[in-house]
């Protein structure tokens, strides 16, 4: 029940502080609008494609929740009580729990859209390359087309620029609307994970005490929130290694090109200075970075206070 409150004010966060999520749309937009709407159709993401596996996944989930804790609701809904209004509450609880779980959904789905757009930039890059000019015998319109294709670089290599600051400023405008829920919610699934593991393994110590009905409500919920857990971890470094991989990309092709000019080298030098994974990587509350390198931390501070837990 500790864990399903703190979803529910998670949840209730985010509709308080529903501009920060349309000052990121805006910001996105604005990225779409310099890549332009022929190279965004070319390269369209698998968004709907993932929507319809999560919210799948969301529904299996919540329906073998009820089935796994069907009998703790047996002292809410009693034998007497009309079969109607069973079947209404019993729908109503489980939209309500469909909608809490979807809030790791838009975190997901609003980092992957980040990193797809950042994976987009590499291949914005690049399409004026100096490589790709016809040849010709003529030395000076052979120099003309250099110095129109150095342009061209030039100006790319500025819009780039600009797209990654829109992309971080996305990426701020989640982050602030993600870090203090993220830390609230973390620090929560932790203390039920653990909750959870010492009910389970206290339980074949002293089964006595109990309830073999709700004996598989333990494990259930433990799987339930590492998995919540994993989907933060995951969408968080999503942006962190597309950020990583464009940065080493951009570095391997600026070496492989040596004929520029010192305006297009300081363009090239300003954008992968810029290219830091701290402007785009999630935080809880500045505290720490969210992603998965907090899993081992996780797993001994669990284990940890697992074994002080069964000592006394």
């Amino acid at each position: 029940m500790f864990s399903y409150t703190a979803q529910i004010l998670l949840s209730r966060w985010i509709v308080l502080n529903y501009r920060k999520l349309r000052n990121a749309v805006e910001a996105l937009q604005e990225v779409e609008r310099l890549f332009g709407e022929k190279f965004i159709e070319q390269h369209q993401c698998f968004l709907g494609y993932r929507f319809v596996i999560a919210v799948t996944l969301i529904v299996t989930t919540v329906v073998f929740s009820f089935v796994v804790m069907a009998s703790l609701f047996q002292k809410f809904f009693t034998a007497d009580m009309d079969l109607l209004i069973t079947v209404v509450s019993y729908f109503m609880l489980s939209l309500v729990n469909v909608m809490i779980e979807c809030t790791f959904l838009l975190i997901h789905m609003s980092y992957y859209v980040i990193s797809h757009y950042i994976q987009l930039l590499f291949l914005n890059s690049g399409k004026s390359d100096a490589n790709g000019l016809p040849m010709t015998s003529r030395k000076g319109v052979r120099f003309l087309l250099n110095e129109v294709c150095r342009a061209e670089n030039l100006k790319e290599l500025r819009q780039n620029a600009l797209i990654f600051d829109y992309l971080c400023q996305a990426s701020s405008e989640l982050n602030d609307l993600f870090s203090v829920p993220v830390l609230f919610i973390l620090t929560v699934k932790f203390v039920t994970v653990v909750s959870g593991a010492f009910t389970y393994i206290y339980s074949f110590t002293y089964s006595n005490l109990i309830l073999g009905n709700v004996l598989f409500v333990s494990p259930f919920l433990f799987v339930c929130d590492w998995i919540r857990l994993l989907v933060i971890f995951a969408a968080a470094d999503m942006p962190v290694n597309q950020v990583r991989i464009l940065r080493e990309r951009l570095c391997a092709r600026s070496y492989s090109r040596f004929s520029k000019m010192l305006a297009e080298n300081v363009a090239e030098m300003t954008i992968l200075m810029q290219m830091n994974e701290d402007r785009i990587q999630m935080s809880a509350a500045g505290v720490f970075k969210v992603g998965v390198h907090l899993i081992p931390a996780l797993v001994g501070a669990v284990v940890t206070y697992m074994v002080i837990l069964l000592q006394n």
